[in-house]
């Protein structure tokens, strides 16, 4: 495809650069023209030759440069033209009369892909064609007459051409007389030969001129038959005259001769005898200058500008003077110019005449034309390179070799078909290269649009600190209408997987493999990722896919702006079981209506399906497989309890919830077993964050299962997420109602997320069967030492072995303390499971504090901090109450450091560390002492149970070391 140039143009290859600088040998007028592309050239299609272009079928409507025959020339001489000349006849002329539509373009191919058009062709008058116009041109031409047509060559731009008819062929002028001596002050005859009588239409001009064409006359010949006079007035002595002849069918010319012209002759000249008189400055050229010097005769100035920012002190010109005339100051000479400059001419005659030569500085250079230069639009897939062009041209700026000094380029694009002096989007377009006059600019729009849709581009130019100022498609300034914005289809892809490599913007075309989604793309959000999609404005696709493995499940948010107009498939991994107490899971639906059936409910493999009746005594876990149960669809919501014999991935279908009603009825029953637990659910396809579920008569912590421990957990353990289709436990205190709002929704691919809270976590591990219980304990200033709603939870059994902690009657799977002391001491229940091996681990501690864990069974005191897991045994029927955690500080009761460590629970005094045969006594506030003993080194108990509750002092004295702590004992 070929890209048309207001100036010059580009070809398929490459940059071809096309300036022309055209002298008018025979009149010696010398002008600079931008023009067409010359390979190319002028055609004329239309009705007239079945619009066949290049009209190789009729060589009169065809470029010479192109067609081989061809009869549209160009004429370099003069104005730049292109002429032909045709015969029309019933039979046997180049065309046949009638009224014909028709286009003058330029190029192979489409006529209308670089034409000139709009006009009604009014016979010998010189009309205005408008580039890219609407209508095709109109002509009626008629049998027995000839047309000859010149079409001024302008470059690509609106431009002027005429038909001139005449009766018969035109006539060629074969000589033109010169006379031998002419006197001063004579007229002279000239006489002009034609090849044959002409047509009556024709009319012959002689054009002469004194002054090297600034200024000319003109005057008829009278014809009789092939030859014909004309005169030219009387001459001063010296006088040079340059003259030609030319002929046409328009009376009166004054002005465009060469457009007017059918035929011409060669120049000529002839001076007049004797001295001369004439003292003319003929021509004054700087190389600073912008354009031609403007000499006028009669005033005797010459005007001329130079360059923005040309010094004029010291400008250096070049003068022509009429022949054998000399100028003073000479040419060639510095002058400085900043005010007019006086030059006085002397004639060979000795004559003088002074002339008053003015510079003038041009205006700072500004934009003077600017485009989007190709294409007009454009389809691509997303990523596909889609290169745009644009083009600038600058007085003084872009002429010259290399990119305008100071010239800014940029291409915009917008989703609305709008002003471009609104847009936002720009991206700087790299300087390409020169063509003609003007540089041209490039950048690749397929590296930074990528999401399907229709976008509208345009080119933006600026020079230096000036305006913007904006280019359209494809012959100037963006308007609208005429010159108007690029447009690029960038197709949605069939296919499209989130990858989340930038963020988490599902508009991102960066997050995707194969660009944004639109309506026909199915998407796929897989697993294991760390960003995940969420929506701020509407989307699209056809079927959406959120994929489940072991690694953890895709997510997204704000589904509720996303239109879906196929399948909605939402995945999730279940780990098959190996045996009864693993492989359960909490799970619930993140559509609407899922029905339990299909490969929930597998036929060829065992498999479990509970869900929770809080109200119940016993037979509390409801089985789907049981008819009166009634469960066939899942309930968004509601939190379920299944296992699988075999690993695999489920799926739900459906309209995915994007809100829920509030989850209500939520009642604490005292003789349940499990008063006020209720097995609930995440209904999205996100995670949501638990500490932002909006509660009545709800505890704030919730329990979540964790598969893998064989458990529940805390929500304070797992930093309050609760990941997409999990069911999660709460406690009602009675009459329950539990709101998740679209707001709690977060992203989470993990199975958990581990708090940042400080606190300690102990984990009771069952070696053998790889399950773990978990216990919480922290503190702060607003909590009780009795069960707080708002910071404690209770504890919830699993398979895994119990392990709680206890304050008064209750127990605790996180328990919150108003503060840590070295007298607090913190009771643990350990029940076994079916295992006999199992250790304690301290997975978080406090910093600054260490730990102790005191085993009563067997009087082990475990320094957890230094060594956090401490293995031991259990049997069926050890005593629950057996665990006691206490603590110290950094540097005061490290054991190394040889420190005794002093405790009291309940009614015993708990010594350890103290060195054999040392001596104990308790004492009261008051100083009385109320027990006295005796200890071995290792754990020691001493009885206090016929002590009153309160707080001693207990003091252990080994030679002349004593160290004394306080202790609360408590019936």
């Amino acid at each position: 495809m070929k890209r048309k140039l207001p100036i010059a143009r580009i070809n398929q290859t490459g940059l071809a650069l096309f300036l022309f600088f055209v002298l008018l040998t025979g009149s010696n007028i010398t002008t600079i023209a931008q023009t067409i592309y010359e390979p190319e050239g002028i055609n004329m299609p239309g009705d007239w030759n079945g619009w066949q272009n290049p009209p190789t079928g009729n060589l009169a409507l065809a470029s010479s440069t192109q067609v081989s025959g061809g009869r549209v020339i160009k004429i370099s001489t003069g104005i730049t033209r292109w002429q032909t000349s045709f015969s029309v006849a019933a039979t046997g002329g180049d065309l046949t009369g009638g009224s014909y539509g028709w286009l003058f373009t330029s190029g192979g191919g489409n006529p209308w892909s670089n034409k000139w058009s709009n006009v009604n062709v009014t016979m010998n008058t010189l009309q205005t064609y408008t580039k890219e116009g609407g209508p095709n041109n109109s002509i009626t031409i008629v049998n027995g007459k000839w047309y000859t047509m010149n079409w001024e060559d302008k470059g690509y731009q609106n431009t002027r051409a005429i038909f001139m008819e005449t009766s018969s062929q035109p006539v060629n002028l074969t000589s033109l007389s010169v006379p031998v001596s002419v006197p001063a002050n004579s007229a002279v005859e000239i006489t002009l030969t034609t090849g044959a009588s002409p047509a009556a239409e024709e009319i012959f001009y002689l054009r002469y001129t004194t002054n090297n064409w600034i200024s000319s006359g003109i005057t008829t010949f009278a014809m009789s038959g092939s030859t014909g006079t004309a005169t030219i007035p009387a001459q001063g002595p010296g006088a040079t005259v340059n003259y030609y002849a030319f002929s046409s069918t328009v009376g009166s010319v004054s002005a465009d001769y060469d457009l007017y012209t059918i035929k011409s002759s060669p120049a000529y000249s002839y001076t007049v005898s004797g001295l001369s008189t004439q003292a003319e400055i003929l021509g004054f050229t700087l190389p600073q200058q912008t354009g031609s010097a403007v000499i006028n005769s009669g005033a005797a100035t010459v005007s001329i500008e130079v360059a923005y920012g040309t010094d004029v002190t010291a400008l250096v010109p070049t003068i022509s003077v009429s022949p054998l005339a000399t100028i003073n100051p000479a040419s060639g000479v510095a002058r400085d110019f900043t005010n007019p400059v006086t030059y006085t001419v002397t004639s060979e005659s000795t004559s003088q005449k002074v002339w008053t030569v003015t510079v003038t500085s041009a205006a700072p250079p500004s934009i003077g034309w600017a485009n989007l230069q190709w294409p007009a639009n454009g389809t691509i897939d997303p990523n596909q390179d889609f290169f745009v062009y644009s083009q600038v041209y600058a007085g003084g700026v872009t002429a010259g070799a290399g990119q305008g000094a100071g010239m800014q380029a940029w291409i915009g694009y917008s989703t609305d078909n709008t002003n471009p002096d609104t847009w936002t989007n720009w991206i700087v377009a790299p300087y390409f290269g020169e063509v003609g006059n003007n540089d041209e600019y490039q950048t690749n729009l397929g590296l930074v649009i990528s999401a399907g849709g229709t976008y509208y581009y345009a080119s933006r130019f600026k020079l230096g600190s000036g305006p913007y100022i904006y280019g359209g498609f494809q012959g100037g300034y963006w308007d609208g209408i005429n010159n108007v914005s690029g447009v690029l289809t960038v197709n949605f892809p069939a296919t499209s997987t989130w990858t989340g490599a930038a963020d988490n913007n599902w508009a991102n075309a960066a997050n995707w493999s194969n660009g944004v989604p639109g309506s026909v793309t199915d998407v796929t959000i897989p697993a294991g990722l760390t960003n995940y999609p969420t929506l701020s404005a509407a989307g699209w696709c056809r079927n959406f896919t959120v994929q489940s493995n072991a690694t953890g499940t895709g997510s997204i948010m704000r589904d509720d702006l996303l239109t879906i107009s196929g399948t909605i498939t939402i995945e999730r991994y279940i780990a098959g079981f190996t045996s009864a107490s693993d492989g359960w899971h909490l799970i619930s639906s993140p559509v609407a209506n899922q029905a339990i059936s299909g490969d929930w409910t597998p036929g060829a493999s065992a498999y479990d399906f509970y869900a929770l009746d809080e109200s119940r005594t016993w037979e509390y876990w409801l089985n789907q497989k049981v008819a009166a149960n009634n469960m066939t669809n899942f309930i968004p919501g509601k939190g379920y309890l299944v296992a699988y014999e075999n690993s695999g991935t489920k799926t739900f279908t459906g309209a995915m919830n994007v809100d829920l009603d509030p989850i209500t009825g939520l009642a604490n029953t005292p003789t349940s077993a499990y008063p006020g637990w209720h097995l609930v659910g995440n209904p999205f396809a996100s995670a949501i964050n638990a500490g932002s579920l909006v509660r009545t008569n709800i505890d704030p912590v919730v329990q979540v299962w964790s598969s893998v421990d064989a458990s529940y957990k805390t929500s304070t353990e797992v930093g309050n997420v609760i990941p997409s289709m999990n069911g999660f436990m709460v406690h009602s205190t009675g009459n329950g109602e539990l709101t998740i709002p679209v707001s709690s929704r977060v992203h989470s691919n993990a199975n958990w997320y581990k708090s940042g809270e400080e606190m300690i976590v102990l984990k009771a591990n069952d070696i053998a069967g790889h399950t773990s219980q978990s216990s919480l304990v922290r503190f702060n200033s607003l909590a009780t030492e009795a069960f707080d709603a708002d910071f404690d939870s209770y504890f919830l059994a699993g398979f895994a072995p119990m392990f709680y902690s206890k304050s008064g009657s209750e127990s605790f799977a996180l328990n919150t303390l108003p503060a840590l002391t070295n007298e607090t001491v913190i009771p643990f229940e350990f029940i076994k499971n079916n295992a006999s091996d199992f250790s304690i681990e301290l997975t978080q501690s406090l910093p600054g504090s260490i730990v102790f864990l005191t085993d009563k069974l067997t009087n082990a005191v475990i320094n957890l901090t230094q060594n956090p897991v401490y293995n031991f045994t259990a049997v069926d029927g050890d005593d629950a109450d057996r665990f006691l955690l206490t603590f110290g500080a950094v540097g005061i009761d490290n054991p190394e450091s040889g420190r005794v460590n002093i405790y009291g629970y309940q009614n015993v005094i708990y010594i350890n560390g103290a060195a054999s045969g040392s001596e104990v006594t308790v004492t009261n506030l008051l100083g009385q002492v109320m027990l006295h003993a005796s200890v071995n080194s290792g754990l020691n108990t001493i009885d206090g149970s016929n002590l009153n509750e309160g707080i001693y002092l207990v003091n252990v004295i080994s030679g002349n070391s004593v160290v004394s702590k306080k202790v609360v004992l408590k019936k």
